[in-house]
């Protein structure tokens, strides 16, 4: 009966306290996971599961031991019940499962943090820095006074236009092609807009020419270097490949540029040089003058399109949103490994702590015969560092399995090596010391006399 009044006293008060911090950490959930999640503490359905929660535990915390003790004969309680508690051996199990868990989510949160620093730095191709755009409406019946005009202004160098925003690279345009080793069908992604897109976001040339103002328009085209290796001919400048119902002319190759996310491998893509149909102006600031940039913009706009509201977009804000849902992700994987982490933290300072009791008459005796306090801190932690071992050993294959089990979601990854496990197991291992350490040297420092005296 004692034990039913404990376990559901500390029942009550962790509920309590559960239910509170569902409340207050609500809302950090909602705007972590882009979720509308609510609780209603008046729910059947919540007051259901407390219910079978509380069946639950009190089966497993309070019935249970109780029929163990009260089935065991008063005097050889002690002796039939001691071995048990000193074997530990659940308990071990437990902080072993614990810390196996810690150790799978700090690899996978490491390894989504560094595939996230890895597309933000890696190179698409084209410049993305001060730059931003508009639709244009009403404007691209105007586009080419209006951007002579926005050009005018010290706060904008550069200008121009693309059918679609170029994080849509524009419609895919099957056909079959005439290859070095023979005819292949494969998808071309087209790209058009004003003679100076390439310039303009500074896409690499690898050979031929660029477009120009006086170009013949949609005829001619420039191949991306995925495309031109497609193609396979040496002699590729000069050739024509069916698009569009007609022939066009290859004028010029460049450098491979991605406007769509990592996720995703660089398409073979052609660049068509057309200004009907333009419908997204980009605007490239001086550095420096990005909102007196948008303000010029801004008074054009209300001239030719009052009718609609001023809405832009910077060019590195849309990059970033691609990444939106692997940010949200690797953010509810910190969130998931620092709690799983304080859980093992307190299930090992538990399992240190019911160690250093069991052990109380050894440490005295070990004192009395000379042992200094790192002597027993060294005992102790020893233990439980085979145990934290153990649960890398288990994690680092799983970690590594799912880790690269997720990466394949990416076109263009990171490796992972043996870096991240080691990251991941210094962590480990310095908080295991310090939950450890700070118990341990509280029982070594304890006074020898009263320790021999507590058995």
């Amino acid at each position: 009966q004692q034990m039913l009044h404990v376990s559901g006293l500390l029942l009550v008060l962790a509920m309590f306290i559960a239910t509170v911090l569902v409340f207050l950490l609500l809302p950090f959930l909602n705007e972590l996971t882009g979720k509308q999640l609510y609780f209603d503490l008046f729910s059947s359905g919540i007051w259901l599961f407390y219910l079978v929660l509380s069946v639950a535990v009190i089966m497993l915390a309070g019935i249970y031991p109780s029929i163990i003790l009260s089935s065991s004969k008063p005097i050889g309680l002690t002796a039939a019940y001691s071995p048990v508690l000193k074997k530990s051996f659940l308990r071990k199990v437990l902080v072993v499962m614990q810390f196996s868990f810690s150790v799978i989510l700090i690899v996978i949160t490491i390894v989504l943090g560094s595939q996230l620093n890895f597309m933000r730095e890696k190179n698409p191709g084209y410049e993305r820095e001060n730059i931003f755009s508009i639709r244009m409406h009403e404007i691209k019946d105007h586009y080419a006074t209006v951007k002579n005009e926005l050009l005018q202004q010290s706060a904008i160098s550069e200008i121009t236009a693309t059918r679609l925003p170029i994080n849509n690279a524009g419609w895919g345009l099957s056909n079959n092609f005439q290859c070095k080793d023979g005819t292949k069908n494969f998808t071309i992604y087209a790209f058009w807009g004003d003679y100076n897109i390439l310039d303009f976001f500074n896409i690499s040339s690898v050979g031929g020419t660029k477009f120009t103002i006086e170009d013949n328009q949609f005829n001619g085209i420039i191949v991306n270097r995925k495309l031109a290796e497609m193609l396979g001919w040496d002699d590729l400048l000069g050739r024509s490949i069916p698009l569009f119902s007609s022939e066009k002319k290859i004028i010029g190759e460049v450098e491979d540029f991605n406007f769509q996310s990592f996720h995703q491998e660089i398409g073979p893509t052609a660049v068509f040089y057309l200004l009907e149909d333009v419908d997204y102006f980009y605007i490239k600031s001086a550095p420096g003058h990005t909102a007196q940039a948008v303000a010029e913009v801004e008074k054009i706009w209300k001239r030719y399109n009052e009718a609609y509201p001023f809405e832009y977009s910077f060019l590195d804000e849309e990059f970033d949103k691609m990444y939106k849902s692997d940010i949200r992700t690797g953010k509810l994987f910190n969130a998931f490994a620092i709690i799983a982490i304080l859980i093992s933290c307190f299930g090992l300072f538990g399992l240190v702590t019911y160690t250093a009791e069991m052990k109380t008459k050894e440490i005295g005796i070990r004192k009395v015969l000379g042992a200094s306090v790192t002597n027993i801190v060294e005992m102790l932690s020893k233990e439980f560092l085979i145990l934290v071992t153990i649960a890398m050993l288990i994690a680092f294959p799983l970690a590594y399995y799912w880790s690269d089990k997720m990466l394949q979601d990416y076109a263009y990854r990171i490796h992972i090596t043996w870096v991240i496990f080691a990251i991941a197991a210094l962590v480990i291992v310095v908080l295991t010391l310090f939950t450890v350490g700070w118990q341990s040297i509280k029982a070594a420092r304890a006074n020898p006399v009263n320790s021999i005296k507590a058995e």
